[in-house]
């Protein structure tokens, strides 16, 4: 069996910012598209109380943090789709703080009057508060990229983050059979158990090797989401694993991927691959430049889960059929395949520019 080394740094504090997530939605790239997280819905199609059926619909909007371009796509996203179905959105930034969006809930329950709310939580668990608070008020809710913990919710909308995991850990072992002529070596992963969209990315990585004595998986996570936080735990990786004996580094968002890549280039540690997750502007620009440690990144559609998070909303409020569970497409974006990636992107992208705040 394999060693796992967990070398837990702290997992005390709430994350403040999340995720590696800035992603355009994905299209089909040209080269390998991981697997689409495919819809579930408990036993097919649901329908709504129609309670707004006959008049206007406001919907709440408040998403985790808007300094990522994964979450201003996402609400570009949103408001198009609002446009389109005649109805109106009114949105507040999660800003990374749980206060700030707990508070923002109860201002959108109690001052803006919405029909229903759509949300990406700041944090699974803390945003329970805001959860039951919309159940006692008859305000439905939809939870997109990140789950609530409590309460109860109409639908959710998001990616299947075990499966980016075992995406990154697929392309981990191409790497590892490239380099040795089989799968042997040494894996790491940096997640961030407090959010359960990256705890569990890690476990589909670290389980995907559980069963393979040659690969020795080493877990290290830090104590909050910054990018100088995650470059810490890079240099104590990089430390702890003199060049040569450590081969992939797993960063399971955007903010660790991006600290791992500073700690090995700062290092000069040009024997180690880091793979990421989403399609940020800096992942697709490391990807172009062959002197990176990124190879791969697992790229997220926040614009397809912005507009089924709206359209399912809006579909309860007037009765109509939606989906409890919806899982949103993937795509593994590589060196071979990043330009092909980036036309693809271009279509949507000017599709949504308008909607996005100056």
């Amino acid at each position: 069996m394999k060693k796992l080394l967990v070398l837990v740094l702290v997992v005390a504090m709430v994350a403040a910012m999340f995720v590696g997530c800035s992603s355009a939605p994905a299209e089909d790239a040209a080269t390998e598209s991981s697997a689409a997280a495919e819809e579930s819905a408990a036993t097919g199609e649901t329908a709504g109380d129609g309670a707004a059926a006959d008049g206007d619909i406001t919907i709440g909007v408040t998403l985790m943090d808007y300094q990522f371009a994964f979450y201003q796509d996402m609400l570009a996203m949103m408001k198009k789709t609002a446009d389109e179905l005649g109805v109106t959105i009114v949105d507040v930034d999660g800003a990374g703080d749980v206060q700030t969006q707990l508070t923002a809930v109860e201002d959108l329950i109690y001052a803006k009057d919405v029909d229903a709310i759509v949300m990406c939580p700041v944090d699974t668990e803390a945003i329970s508060t805001a959860t039951l608070e919309c159940n006692e008020n008859n305000i439905p809710v939809v939870t997109v990229d990140v789950r609530s913990a409590d309460g109860d919710v109409v639908s959710h909308v998001a990616s299947d983050n075990y499966q980016i995991g075992v995406e990154a850990a697929k392309y981990a072992e191409q790497l590892l059979e490239e380099k040795y002529g089989e799968v042997k070596g040494t894996v790491a992963c940096v997640g961030y158990p407090q959010i359960t969209t990256i705890a569990e990315r890690a476990d589909g990585f670290t389980e995907y090797f559980a069963d393979n004595p040659n690969v020795e998986v080493v877990v290290q996570d830090p104590i909050s989401l910054d990018p100088d936080t995650a470059q810490g735990v890079g240099d104590d990786l990089l430390q702890a694993y003199p060049e040569g004996s450590l081969d992939i580094i797993f960063g399971a968002n955007e903010t660790n991927a991006v600290g791992v890549i500073s700690a090995a280039e700062s290092a000069n540690r040009t024997d180690i691959a880091v793979i990421g997750v989403d399609n940020s502007q800096v992942f697709l620009d490391a990807l172009q430049t062959d002197t990176s440690v990124l190879v791969a990144t697992i790229a997220q559609a926040p614009t397809e889960m912005g507009k089924i998070g709206i359209e399912t909303a809006v579909a309860y409020l007037k009765g109509e059929d939606y989906e409890e569970e919806v899982g949103t497409e993937l795509t593994v974006i590589t060196r071979d395949s990043v330009a092909d990636y980036i036309a693809s992107q271009e279509e949507l992208q000017e599709s949504i520019s308008s909607y996005k705040a100056s």
